[in-house]
């Protein structure tokens, strides 16, 4: 997978599917934060705190781009086991 970033947009390359995926601004933090070492829920607190808006609002902006995201294969399970609560959480970006 191979992303850059113009002029706060970015653009991913995905030589598997031989595709090309534009994020808007938003996208492309939400794309830098899918690191695995958080839940969704927790995103969207984060997203909601930084920008000022509403947690459930959020959270349900925040899982219609992840889905739509997960639905291009661009995302992958993080494969770590070290949350101990179980949690799955996503990361990017998948190996080809």
């Amino acid at each position: 997978m191979q992303d850059v970033v113009i002029d706060d947009e970015r653009v991913v390359w995905d030589p598997v599917g031989g595709r090309v995926h534009r994020l808007n601004p938003m996208g492309s933090l939400i794309w830098e934060l899918l690191d695995g070492s958080a839940t969704l829920d927790e995103l969207a607190g984060d997203v909601a705190d930084v920008f000022r808006v509403d947690r459930a609002g959020a959270a349900r902006d925040l899982a219609d781009l992840v889905g739509q995201l997960d639905d291009a294969g661009l995302l992958e399970s993080a494969t770590t086991s070290a949350r101990a609560d179980g949690v799955r959480t996503l990361a990017n970006p998948p190996s080809p």
